[in-house]
């Protein structure tokens, strides 16, 4: 579960949002040198750092050498420019700040590796005068105080402001900083994405401190809402702030909110920051790359491709990944790691011990150390060429790594070590750090972080094999990684442990440490289909299928399919090693997979759109299992059984199970939910013309068909009907034959029979979609007048508004819609008949 505050102050009025959730590489893209603009950004630095002095940058596109512009014009965002910083946001701790500062600061610095905006401290230089951050280049007047109060509270952008100080209230957990952070940057609740309502359904009831949070929906036409974000940092938790434990919203779809990583890299948040603070046209050039699907940004200094997860950026995004992310670089600072697979330019070295008994290690990816019975030969790997430097630029998370002799541990790591007495003589050869021996007595010094967070993926050079020592019991992921982790036990009678050292377990007979093992995987084996009305299906297998599927291998297969269609995944072979993975995105190609259970994955998959991928990564142990043989299917707007441009607005079939076999409930046990939809004669409609469970999509405002299969008074869950049958049924539950075998009456009474709806035989209701429909002119309420002419024929779904014949003016109070049955509406057009009728069905 993801950490955040229990605390929640809401200041809407003022536009405060609360909490919240809280490689090197000969030919490169267009990318930035070192220009007066990108120093000013990253204060003389970043850009230095990233790309090595006299460095010559090829342009793949013919475009020649890219280098940064000076764009001074007024920012002209076109979406909440008044909320805008400009890119330098310039802040101040307040006196009182009694937290840990740098922990703030790392959340900045990340964010500033992904987008074009930079933060300032400029405590202690700043002066309290009308003119002084223009006068030191920040392009604006207000300011941002960093604060210390009983919860985490930030300010909304600048809060339309023009001069002034918003207070930023932060707090000491790195994921909660790091979302109140967002909205410094002006990003909103997910929860209050105008497209939520597709998603999930909100329970203000349950929330603890101020429901406007939840409530509050803002407006399509203020905000970038490319992609719907269900693993972004700006969604609450479904228990945060909850009074009673409860969920604050339900989504509509589990699995879209069900991701392998629990965090992802942001990669919706940080793509929309680049479209609103114009990354592109104020650091790149506004260099016109195509880069689609991807988007051209800066990013960690250079102006370069990102794209979704698979596609090369070297290659601008037309190409699958053939290798590593050349852009991810080793921190600056000198460090030693344990080997034997040292990456290329790190100097190996030796040391050799002798135990008291036969040392151990557990099986690891790579070769293992080498034992000759008690003694032991430990392989290092020195990286020397760095510089000490107050800045970190290493990444967050709880790892380790062997301190380099005669400088001191960088910045955000502590010093920590072992102590142990060799049996035998001691010795070794080449760099192998800050490790002394004094006759038969070992100290091995490490640097160690230790960070509140350890569920962001680590971003460090993937392109060769490494190993870290694991600092707490767990090891951080490295993106573009597949990890191991292992034991190694020294056996002596003499061991000691001292300072901030790595997770061990110290005993009279010796002392037991944990690696972390980072395997890259290989790639070459991705594919993408095409797919139209000639060509409806593909079929493809894995690497080595029929045979044994490939060790370490990680393939991307993707479709590219006519807009508005949908795919339909179906697994004919699955046959893996318990940890190979396989990630789906079945929403869009930004989103955070979904990884499925090898013991029991779906038999098919749907997609939401008309986007789906499969990632294919297998671990790194051979395996004779043969692999993946899957299907994937186009399914084309004239395959649905009802017009999917109405979304099945119209939709009148029987079926009364969710897509996930739940069962419908009456629509008249629902009129206690918050989001009934009960406008009108669209709910009249659902209560009084013999509706009873059937799935229907009212006014068509979801995605598709839809029922309420859990009703709670206020607190509601809907769920989507798969009324077209795209999915063949099967079992949801597990052992359903056993369950059936002990209670023969277990499909007709057992509450969870639908759970089993393949091993019960349920049937399926087809449904054919009986075309257009038709109605002549509609005959008016007593008391009710047309508002204009009527005509003589309305198709299905078309509204006839109706004035009270007691008021003056022809304004409309009512609506007779064209339904497959006739009309339909109420029967008085006057307010007081109109409630007295509506009240019959409440």
């Amino acid at each position: 579960m993801r950490t955040r505050l229990t605390r929640h102050l809401a200041f809407l009025g003022v536009f405060v949002v609360t909490l919240c959730k809280p490689g090197d590489t000969q030919t490169l893209p267009p990318a930035i040198k070192d220009s007066q603009d990108a120093r000013a950004l990253y204060g003389g630095h970043v850009v230095q750092d990233y790309l090595p002095p006299g460095h010559v940058v090829a342009d793949t596109q013919g475009q020649g050498h890219t280098q940064v512009q000076g764009h001074r014009e007024r920012r002209s965002t076109k979406n909440n420019t008044d909320f805008l910083w400009p890119n330098r946001v310039p802040f101040v701790f307040s006196t009182d700040v009694e937290m840990d500062r740098h922990r703030l600061k790392r959340v900045m610095a990340y964010i500033e590796n992904h987008v074009c905006v930079t933060f300032h401290d400029v405590t202690g230089s700043y002066q309290d005068t009308p003119d002084w951050l223009k006068q030191h280049g920040y392009g604006t007047s207000v300011m941002l105080n960093v604060v210390q109060v009983s919860g985490c509270t930030a300010p909304l952008g600048t809060s339309r402001r023009r001069s002034g100080i918003l207070e930023f209230q932060p707090c000491n957990n790195w994921y909660t900083n790091l979302h109140e952070t967002g909205h410094v940057l002006d990003q909103i609740h997910v929860q209050a994405n105008p497209d939520r309502n597709l998603y999930m359904s909100v329970n203000p009831e349950h929330v603890s401190a101020n429901q406007a949070v939840l409530n509050l929906q803002v407006n399509k036409s203020q905000f970038i809402n490319d992609f719907y974000d269900t693993s972004s940092v700006m969604l609450y938790e479904p228990t945060d702030f909850s009074i009673n434990g409860l969920e604050i919203y339900f989504p509509i779809r589990d699995e879209l909110f069900q991701h392998e990583n629990v965090f992802g890299q942001e990669r919706v948040m940080f793509m929309e920051l680049s479209k609103v603070y114009k990354c592109n046209e104020r650091f790149c050039h506004n260099i016109s790359v195509d880069c689609s699907p991807g988007y051209f940004t800066l990013l960690k200094g250079l102006c370069h491709c990102v794209c979704p997860e698979g596609l090369d950026p070297i290659r601008n995004c037309k190409e699958f990944r053939k290798d590593a992310d050349p852009f991810i670089r080793w921190p600056k600072s000198p460090f030693v790691l344990f080997g034997p697979e040292c990456p290329k330019r790190f100097q190996p070295g030796t040391l050799t011990l002798e135990g008291t008994f036969n040392p151990q290690q557990s099986l690891a990816p790579g070769p293992p150390w080498e034992f000759k019975g008690h003694v032991m030969n430990i392989p290092f790997c020195s990286r020397t060429r760095g510089r000490q430097s107050n800045t970190d630029s290493w990444p967050d998370g709880n790892y380790c790594a062997i301190k380099p002799r005669g400088v001191e541990c960088t910045r955000g790591f502590e010093e920590g070590s072992f102590g142990w007495q060799s049996d035998g003589l001691l010795n070794s050869t080449g760099d192998i750090g800050d490790i002394d021996i004094q006759g038969d007595w070992l100290t091995i010094r490490f640097c160690c972080r230790k960070t509140d967070y350890q569920k962001m993926p680590v971003e460090l050079p993937h392109r060769e094999p490494f190993s870290l020592v694991a600092y707490s019991m767990g090891c951080p992921e490295v993106v573009g990684m597949r990890m191991k982790m292992t034991d190694v036990t020294l056996y002596s009678y003499n061991t000691t442990r001292s300072g901030t050292h790595p997770n061990s377990v110290s005993w009279k007979y010796g002392l037991r440490f944990w690696m972390c093992h980072y395997t890259p995987p290989t790639y070459g084996c991705s594919a993408e289909s095409v797919l139209d009305k000639n060509t409806r299906s593909a079929t493809l297998t894995t690497p080595g299928y029929g045979v044994a599927r490939e060790a370490s291998r990680r393939c991307f297969y993707t479709f590219k399919v006519p807009p508005n269609s949908m795919l339909r995944l179906t697994f004919n072979t699955y046959d893996l090693h318990p940890e190979d993975m396989v990630l789906v995105r079945r929403l869009h190609m930004w989103e955070n997979p979904k990884r499925l259970n090898n013991d029991r994955p779906p038999p098919q998959i749907l997609s939401v759109f008309d986007h789906l991928s499969v990632e294919f990564w297998t671990h790194w142990d051979n395996f004779t299992g043969w692999g993946l043989n899957f299907t994937v299917e186009l399914l084309l707007p004239e395959d649905s059984c009802y017009d999917p441009k109405t979304k099945g607005e119209y939709y009148k079939g029987n079926k009364s199970i969710s897509e996930v076999y739940e069962p419908c409930l009456p629509w008249a046990e629902a009129t206690s939910c918050l989001d009934f939809p009960f406008n009108g004669t669209d709910g009249i409609d659902l209560l009084s013309s013999g509706e009873n469970n059937e799935c229907r999509n009212p006014r068509g405002e979801l995605l598709q068909p839809w029922c309420y299969t859990y009703v709670n008074g206020t607190v509601c869950k809907k769920r989507y009907c798969d009324v077209c049958n795209y999915l063949k049924p099967y079992d949801v539950l597990k052992n359903c034959s056993a369950r059936v075998a002990s209670n023969p009456e277990f499909c007709h009474e057992a509450t969870e029979r639908y759970g089993c709806f393949n091993t019960c035989l349920f049937d399926l209701e087809e449904y054919v979609d009986p075309g257009p429909v038709t109605c002549g002119k509609p005959r008016m309420p007593h008391d009710g007048n047309p508002v204009g002419p009527l005509k003589d024929t309305y198709l299905q779904g078309a509204k006839v508004a109706v004035s009270c014949s007691a008021y003056k003016g022809n304004e409309a109070n009512i609506y007779l819609e064209c339904t497959d049955t006739g009309w339909v509406g109420p029967r008085a057009a006057c307010p007081g008949e109109y409630m007295l009728e509506l009240s019959q069905f409440i």
